[in-house]
């Protein structure tokens, strides 16, 4: 069996048809300045530490063999490049736990092999079995690619819908091997609004290409998204390209999110500065209806994504 570096899932009915179990697999070939959740960039996650939730004991500095934490009566102070995963410290500490949202401390990545990670979901598989299915999302789930297509192999046995979100960066031999067992792909179509990468032509044929790979393998449902994040990605040019290659493709479901109002929520738990002044890119609901009047005028079926 593979082995998957993953994030806790939860039951959720934003990440494909339905109800779905999601899980969120760790690490991520971009690095978007809007990103919402920068610790699964890594294939492990930085150590998260929640201040407020700290009663400065000092039992995670007297525990930890590699000196990442310092305690005095007023701050904790943690070096991250000295951390090992080890987890003594939140086992040490009264107010952590591993892998919990609500800890001072606390390492969200698990480590298990596929048959671990489908008997551990199983019974919430079975809960969204009729009602939806399971979506890997991430960071970029196909990254282990290896690790996610045995799992999604497993859930397509158990007869359970399965649903991919992906950047549309990787690989088309990646794509080849999994899209057999997908039956959902959330599209991200990074290339278009990333501008370092931005070049429509180039662009308009990787993703017809990639999208080819989809259809080939079975008959999956597409649905685009498209995250507005003010002068990012809502520049007149991209939105022009993104509707092409909709058009061009016949995806005609769109999904638009709008920057997400947590956005410096992990920046703080792994002690790094947000990217992004969030005041300045998060569009008024002017703006995002503008942008769903922009692809209902082609005859793409647009919705927002709250």
């Amino acid at each position: 069996m593979e082995i998957a570096y993953w994030a806790i899932g939860w039951l959720s009915t934003k990440d494909g048809p339905g109800n779905r179990v999601v899980v969120y697999m760790q690490g991520c070939p971009v690095r978007c300045p809007w990103c919402h959740s920068p610790h699964s960039r890594f294939d492990i996650s930085p150590l998260l530490f929640q201040k407020r939730l700290c009663h400065l004991c000092g039992k995670c500095e007297a525990v930890c063999p590699n000196q990442v934490h310092k305690v005095t009566p007023t701050e904790h102070f943690i070096d991250r490049d000295k951390c090992t995963y080890c987890g003594k410290c939140i086992f040490a500490c009264p107010y952590s736990t591993v892998a919990a949202s609500n800890s001072a401390l606390s390492i969200p990545t698990v480590r298990q092999d596929t048959s671990e990670l489908f008997e551990l979901l199983r019974p919430q598989l079975d809960l969204v079995q009729k009602s939806g299915g399971i979506t890997l999302s991430g960071g970029e789930a196909l990254l282990q690619d290896k690790a996610a297509i045995e799992f999604l192999k497993l859930c397509r046995d158990y007869q359970v819908n399965t649903c991919v979100e992906t950047s549309m960066l990787l690989p088309d031999s990646i794509y080849q091997e999994a899209a057999q067992y997908v039956d959902c792909w959330l599209l991200g179509f990074r290339q278009v609004y990333l501008p370092q990468d931005f070049e429509s032509q180039t662009v308009r044929s990787n993703c017809k290409s990639q999208v080819a790979i989809f259809r080939q393998a079975s008959n999956p449902r597409l649905i685009a998204r498209l995250p507005v994040i003010r002068e990012y990605t809502d520049r007149e040019e991209q939105l022009c390209t993104f509707r092409d290659i909709l058009l061009e493709n016949e995806i005609m479901e769109l999904e638009i999110l709008p920057c997400n109002p947590h956005m410096n929520h992990y920046y703080e738990l792994i002690g790094k500065e947000a990217e992004l002044d969030l005041n300045q890119c998060i569009p008024s609901n002017e703006e995002l209806e503008n942008i769903l009047k922009y692809f209902r005028h082609a005859g793409i079926q647009a919705t927002r994504i709250n």
